[in-house]
């Protein structure tokens, strides 16, 4: 690594460190709001839906919404990156930095993607107590677990910049939210596993295979609840690489066309 590389790495590290000054200071209030949903959400399922017949389904939605909660985090630092392009711009104060535009937005993914992994993996204890039970996962392999939450976080990483470049501004929020983030959340096998869709219907499970979000719930839930009927762990990671992928590859390029980057 010559000289030049090192100042550029350097420089993408000192970014990034500013990023997380700024997260550390906001961390426990994102955490708290990321509770309200997933505990209450928890707690209603534990609590009244085995009088429904869905026994131990506790630990389902657990492992779904903290793997999940990630795109959410995505969408609110989409959100925070837009209103700075729309009123501040600080962000031009990077772009202007001896570094390649892409490397800036890359390091905005990358950073959203940390964000997102620190808030997920701090909702499973909460999660647990709840739950009253120190073992909920039955099938829980920990190498999976990292492995499935450090790809699906790469994921939103890119997915938000690719929120950043459809969120024109602040008022179409609920527009990107109603028509991109809750149908690709709510349908991506959040609430039901993929194998059950496919009894009811083929035709709409395959479809399903389109949604990234498919492979994130059914990677999730192969490496901590039930292996057997979950879509195979190895297949999952890959196609939410490859998803990732295409999210920075588009994410960057449509950022620099928003931005008129030269």
């Amino acid at each position: 690594m010559n000289n030049y590389d090192y100042e550029q790495f350097n420089s993408i590290i000192q970014l990034l460190y500013r990023d997380f000054y700024i997260f550390r200071q906001h961390f426990l209030h994102r955490l708290k709001m990321a509770l309200y949903w997933v505990l209450i959400t928890v707690w209603v399922t534990k609590m009244f839906l085995p009088s429904m017949g869905l026994i131990n389904f506790g630990p389902f939605i657990l492992i779904s919404s903290a793997i999940s909660f990630g795109l959410f985090v995505g969408m609110q630092n989409a959100m925070n990156l837009v209103d700075d392009i729309t009123s501040n711009q600080a962000i031009l104060y990077e772009l202007t930095l001896p570094i390649p535009q892409w490397l800036i937005f890359l390091k905005i993914g990358l950073s959203n993607a940390l964000q997102g992994l620190i808030i997920s993996l701090s909702i499973i204890p909460c999660g647990m107590i709840v739950l009253m039970d120190p073992y909920p996962f039955l099938e829980f392999s920990l190498s999976k677990f990292i492995m499935i939450f450090l790809c699906s976080s790469f994921f939103y990483g890119g997915f938000s910049l690719i929120l950043a470049t459809t969120l024109k501004n602040m008022y179409q929020v609920d527009n990107v939210w109603l028509r991109i983030i809750f149908p690709l959340w709510y349908l991506g096998c959040w609430q039901f596993p993929w194998h059950i869709l496919y009894k009811i219907s083929p035709y709409l499970a395959y479809a399903d295979l389109l949604n990234p979000m498919t492979y994130i719930m059914e990677g999730a839930r192969s490496a901590t609840i039930n292996s057997a009927t979950s879509l195979p762990f190895n297949f999952c990671c890959n196609m939410i690489i490859l998803y990732a992928l295409l999210a920075y590859w588009l994410g960057i390029r449509w950022m620099k066309k928003r931005l008129n980057c030269l």
